[in-house]
């Protein structure tokens, strides 16, 4: 499966509106109880970019993107502004022997929770053994979110992180289309029209 590490950078300019999503299959018998059955163990999001006027250097620094990624073909990583934050997360316990820990994130309400593993955190990351940080002694692979100490956590000892990660996706589509709007005689820049532009979540793990 092909993947960039390149993020694309859309900063506030191109509007995003989407978030995570599930697939439950519900099935209905005689009496209109329901069975529900989970197909999807995490979450897999779905953002719509675009659907506004840019600028033309704007839009040109997404067909670049577009064209580089050749369309559905290889993925990427995406900044979804709505959830890219960790804080105190705890990826384990220590046991003197193991030290690989996979990145993830609890999402719990009342008595009910879902972990989402983390595939591709951002440089900066903090990790904490029993509350405290460790400034050295573990590297982070940021392709995969594993984290790998040179000494093992000690056994009962709660191992946590804070941090920001991207989301692995993909484009939607393997055609690009936007819309010659306007001449700004102001500004002297040409307006386009960007309609929305569909990403997928592609975990690579």
């Amino acid at each position: 499966m092909s993947f960039s590490e390149e993020r694309l950078d859309l900063g506030i300019d191109y509007g995003a509106i989407g978030g995570p999503g599930y697939l439950t299959e519900i099935v209905v018998y005689g009496d209109v109880r329901e069975k529900r059955f989970i197909k999807l163990p995490e979450s897999k999001g779905e953002w719509e970019v675009g659907d506004r006027n840019i600028t033309k250097n704007k839009l040109q620094y997404i067909i670049n993107f577009f064209h580089a990624r050749k369309g559905r073909a290889i993925g990427f990583r995406y900044k979804d502004w709505n959830d890219y934050e960790a804080s105190n997360e705890n990826i384990g316990t220590g046991d003197d022997v193991t030290i690989a820990f996979q990145l993830i994130k609890t999402y719990a309400s009342g008595s009910d929770s879902t972990i989402k593993t983390i595939e591709k955190p951002v440089a900066g990351i903090q990790i904490f053994i029993d509350g405290v940080e460790q400034l050295s002694g573990w590297t982070i692979n940021l392709v995969t979110g594993v984290v790998t100490f040179s000494i093992a956590p000690g056994a009962g000892l709660a191992v946590t992180w804070t941090g920001e990660f991207d989301i692995p996706v993909r484009f939607d589509a393997d055609k690009f289309k936007a819309e010659f709007v306007a001449f700004d005689i102001d500004t002297k820049d040409a307006i386009y029209y960007l309609p929305s532009l569909t990403v997928v979540e592609d975990p690579q793990l």
